[in-house]
């Protein structure tokens, strides 16, 4: 019989209390002009492409890619001639 042995792992990151969780389907002329909060937002592309600004830093995601920031001024624009899938999780 194969022997494994196991690899402890740090608690790098831990989540206590979960703010909102939402699957977002934006029209291609969506735009959100912005917000600023106290707590962890992810955000993950599951389909299309969207324009975020997350302070002073505008990206361009795809499907697959993810975004993560804190208390960061963060805007949201589809635009791209096809709606977006996104996955949107906040923390703290």
């Amino acid at each position: 019989m194969t022997q494994f042995i196991g690899t402890k792992l740090k608690q790098e990151i831990v989540i206590d209390e979960l703010m909102t969780v939402h699957y977002f389907e934006y029209t291609s002329n969506f735009y959100f002009p912005g917000e600023a909060h106290d707590f962890w937002e992810f955000l993950y592309v599951d389909k299309g492409l969207v324009d975020v600004t997350a302070g002073e830093t505008n990206y361009v995601l795809k499907k697959g890619d993810i975004i993560i920031d804190f208390s960061l001024f963060d805007a949201v624009k589809a635009g791209f001639k096809k709606a977006v899938f996104i996955i949107k999780k906040s923390i703290e």
